[in-house]
């Protein structure tokens, strides 16, 4: 099964969250899914949230998924002011 890499970067705030939801469930449709956020400046709950609903969708289609987490980069930042940082962490 091939791995699709898909790289975040910038600001990913309310407004991306549905185009980056839908780009991450098309790539656990056709497979293995590596998420790289190390380029990403700024991060919201709603992309932690559609970030969830793919670690979520790819256990129930038995896909894997890795999701690279700059240590403090912003992305890692939230999901501490969240108390998600085990949730996130490397299996």
């Amino acid at each position: 099964m091939d791995q699709t890499i898909t790289t975040l970067d910038g600001e990913l705030k309310t407004a991306q969250a549905a185009a980056l939801r839908e780009t991450l469930m098309a790539a656990l449709a056709e497979g293995d899914l590596r998420i790289d956020t190390t380029g990403v400046t700024a991060a919201d709950c709603a992309v932690v949230q559609v970030l969830l609903s793919a670690r979520s969708s790819a256990r129930q289609l038995d896909r894997n998924l890795q999701i690279d987490i700059a240590e403090g980069g912003a992305l890692a930042q939230m999901l501490d002011r969240l108390a998600l940082t085990d949730a996130f962490a490397a299996a």
